[in-house]
């Protein structure tokens, strides 16, 4: 089932969570909304689930208008971040709550169940209280007991969010296993990038109440349409520059900018993330050769390192140009030592 998301707008009070968003969610596609806190995802989630209502706009499913259907009467399945298990129900009776709610037969509830406890890897669990499982296995429950009902739509919110890094990695790769298995139309929550990164076919960065941008994780990534979206993916150095004839300066360094040919001069912020720079040796560290001096127009400008933190495979180098108060910041394969004073963009 696709999901079709017209001119949405909901306030609570003076605060404006959506502002007149749109949005369509292809059949069997995995989306992600990813945003900081307070840009109107979960908002968003919850309206398309019936769980809140829109001040204006609708919601369709195939075209059929559902706005004002309660939550129980729209076919989808929500699973929250806290799992919301019932704490003195076993595993199985979690699972069938929603089956025994409809007045599914038992060999149905019992072979229905059976099905998703091997579906989410959970066999032989069906006897136990969610306390004795892990988070992980908590969530895989949770999500048993929204798939028992046969849902249309799967809507996960921040489902990965209670647990910790490592469960987190391995989950979200089981969902995605999962997804690809049973090819639902899913939209889940988030606000870390590499979740959604990791797991979607589709990500909406949204901000405000609004949408800023979507597409593959490639496009949005590769390809920012915002300032805020080039912010939010990840630390980012920002300068003010300008652009001419195809080209934007950054500290006096040319870059290819095509989008604006002009001869005329104008001012621009150019943003720079930490991994598009290098940082090679210069001066009395060289061990190549005489020490360089060339121009800032040549492709780098000298620098002092500040400091290197080490995350995981990742160098996370402090840097403060000659004659700047400001710093930039560059990020290294851990294994690459800072070979000095000269940072320059990446080819």
């Amino acid at each position: 089932m696709s999901i079709h998301v017209r001119g949405i707008s909901k306030a609570f009070g003076t605060f404006q969570a959506l502002d007149n968003v749109s949005l369509d969610v292809p059949q069997g596609t995995l989306l992600a909304l990813l945003g900081p806190s307070g840009s109107g995802k979960t908002t968003l989630l919850r309206i398309i689930a019936g769980l809140e209502w829109p001040d204006s706009g609708r919601i369709e499913e195939d075209g059929a208008d559902i706005t004002d259907r309660h939550a129980r009467q729209r076919e989808v399945g929500f699973v929250f971040q806290h799992y919301a298990l019932f704490r003195h129900m076993s595993v199985f009776e979690n699972i069938a709550f929603g089956l025994r709610v409809r007045k599914a037969p038992k060999h149905e509830v019992d072979t229905k169940v059976n099905e998703l406890l091997h579906l989410v890897r959970l066999d032989g669990l069906g006897g136990r209280k969610p306390a004795q499982l892990s988070g992980g296995q908590r969530q895989r429950v949770a999500l048993a007991r929204a798939l028992a009902i046969r849902p249309k739509i799967l809507l996960l919110d921040e489902p990965f969010g209670a647990l910790d890094a490592k469960v987190r990695v391995e989950l979200r790769q089981w969902l995605r296993r999962l997804h690809d298995e049973i090819g639902m139309t899913s939209v889940f929550v988030t606000h870390d990038q590499e979740e959604a990164f990791e797991l979607a076919d589709e990500v909406v960065v949204m901000n405000h109440g609004k949408i800023e941008q979507r597409g593959t994780p490639d496009e949005v990534f590769e390809h920012p349409a915002t300032p805020f979206v080039m912010d939010f993916l990840g630390n980012v150095n920002v300068f003010h520059g300008r652009v001419e004839k195809g080209q934007a300066f950054w500290h006096g360094i040319p870059i290819d900018y095509p989008d604006y040919p002009h001869a005329q001069a104008r001012p621009a912020r150019v943003y720079l993330r930490p991994h598009e720079l290098d940082i090679a040796r210069t001066g009395a560290h060289a061990s190549n050769g005489p020490a360089t001096n060339d121009p800032a127009g040549t492709g780098s400008l000298p620098a002092s390192v500040l400091r290197i933190a080490r995350s995981g495979p990742i160098a996370r180098i402090s840097c403060r140009p000659d004659g700047s108060e400001s710093e930039l910041h560059v990020d290294l394969p851990a294994d690459t030592t800072p070979q000095g004073s000269r940072v320059s963009p990446r080819p």
